[in-house]
């Protein structure tokens, strides 16, 4: 199965996790890794060496950060350029870690996992009340209906 590891600056990553297990009680070969104000680059990266460990079964390992640029994700991505098997991914989400977690037990390439979480993200980012409001000309009773 294929490890995820959640990076963020701040408690965002325990968040995420905390947060997944309201739709995933599958929380397996999953960490995460939180960036503390008082922690270096080579802190981060440690810690980050460390979490993969845990998780890495050799079948790969996509590591999710916040923000692209920031000390998470460039340490991820450093780390990521002696290891094949490794895939950074910026711009995490509840809705692409749901996603990650449920998928990752049949799509097992991880280019193909890849693609299919940050699709997943994507998806999930909406105007919702301008959606709500071009649904409710079409006179849509049930909410639930618009998603």
């Amino acid at each position: 199965m294929i490890g995820i590891v959640v990076i963020t600056h701040g408690p965002l990553a325990h968040g995420l996790v905390t947060s997944l297990k309201f739709f995933s009680g599958d929380t397996s070969q999953l960490t995460h890794v939180i960036l503390q104000d008082e922690d270096s680059p080579d802190d981060f990266l440690k810690h980050l060496k460390d979490a993969v460990s845990q998780v890495d079964t050799n079948e790969g390992i996509v590591i999710l950060s916040d923000i692209l640029g920031g000390t998470p994700s460039n340490q991820a991505l450093m780390f990521s350029m002696n290891r094949a098997d490794v895939r950074v991914v910026s711009g995490v989400n509840l809705m692409m870690l749901i996603e990650a977690v449920l998928s990752r037990a049949v799509v097992h390439d991880l280019d193909d996992f890849v693609n299919k979480i940050i699709q997943s993200g994507k998806d999930s980012i909406l105007d919702l009340t301008k959606q709500f409001s071009q649904s409710q000309s079409d006179e849509i009773d049930d909410i639930d209906s618009l998603i």
